[in-house]
């Protein structure tokens, strides 16, 4: 089981562990704020669907992405028991799949960046509700109301509300925390933002990632999960969905600067973390949609408040195709 898919996934219908944790966070986010915009019980957290293990082996579902970068079998080393375990035995042939195993994660050092952000917070909460012995870095909320607050995510995780561009700071969280596993998701995610602000998006999202890469270099995790996007492909036509091994180098600021992040993340995986046993993953995440999402520039909660207010939704690219998780 590869590293990319340590994160939570539930198929539809499925009643283990999502249907009964999210009942618990919606009744929290209802108590709260009567504007939640609360989900159905079927939670999805994870994004990857797409995973190489090793060279030549590869096993895709559209839309969404993942990458293990290397060989799986020689970045992980003795380590493999590491993500081999953070599912149950159901193997994809069986039509069954995948879901978290708590027994995996109970008592488990896991560090989150972006626990503030709606997939953070997310990914917190169901970490918690697993056992594991969670922390966080990120800025403060990026919207009010947020997930974070109104699920409660600051009492039940150690945060530390910082910057991902501060080298000391993340310092001081990597030897407090003593991570196992790193999921690193903080991020600045809106491309119109980066139109706006080029110079400090590429500081955020490049250089916040090789801090992160640098941190697992010195105090070694288990395994490390970044969050890239599906944005880091090549602009063009190409007659179909995309696959892992398509070309770079997307034509805007905000696709070029994760597209960046899988060079760092190729390039800290092949030179420090893989000959050490750290096993590491980029996850190419495309649309996620579901409840405490109060973000800008986001479908679902740009016609929330414009219905909400009697307006008018502005689409802003009505002839574009784009997959969404759940």
């Amino acid at each position: 089981m590869a590293a990319s898919q340590c994160l939570m996934r539930q198929a539809p219908g499925a009643l283990v562990y999502g249907n009964r944790f999210s009942e618990t966070v919606r009744s929290r986010l209802a108590a709260n704020s009567s504007h939640a915009l609360v989900s159905p019980g079927r939670l999805l957290v994870a994004y990857s669907s797409s995973i190489r293990t090793s060279p030549g082996t590869r096993r895709s579902q559209q839309p969404s992405r993942a990458t293990v970068v290397g060989s799986y079998q020689r970045a992980l080393g003795a380590r493999q028991g590491a993500v081999e375990g953070v599912v149950n035995s159901a193997t994809p042939e069986s039509g069954v799949r995948r879901l978290p195993d708590p027994a995996f994660w109970h008592g488990r050092r896991v560090l989150v960046t972006g626990h503030t952000g709606f997939i953070g917070g997310w990914a917190c909460a169901w970490l918690h509700a697993l056992g594991s012995e969670v922390s966080g870095f990120a800025l403060a909320p990026p919207s009010q109301p947020s997930f974070h607050d109104l699920a409660g995510v600051a009492g039940y995780i150690r945060g530390v509300i910082a910057d991902i561009r501060s080298q000391a700071d993340l310092m001081a969280v990597f030897t407090k925390a003593r991570p196992q596993i790193v999921f690193h998701l903080a991020a600045q995610p809106i491309v119109r933002e980066a139109y706006e602000h080029p110079v400090a998006s590429f500081d955020i999202n490049l250089m916040g990632t090789v801090h992160v890469l640098e941190q697992a270099r010195h105090n070694p995790p288990e395994a490390v999960v970044a969050i890239t996007s599906d944005k880091v492909y090549a602009t063009g036509e190409i007659g179909r969905s995309h696959t892992e091994d398509d070309r770079l180098g997307p034509g805007d600021p905000y696709g070029s600067s994760k597209a960046c992040c899988e060079l760092a993340i190729d390039a800290y995986a092949h030179s420090f973390l893989e000959p050490t046993g750290i096993a590491i993953a980029s996850v190419r995440a495309g649309n996620v949609i579901g409840g405490g999402d109060w973000g800008a520039d986001r479908l679902v909660p740009d016609a929330v408040r414009a219905f909400s207010a009697g307006r008018a939704l502005s689409i802003r690219r009505p002839e574009a195709v784009r997959p969404w998780q759940h």
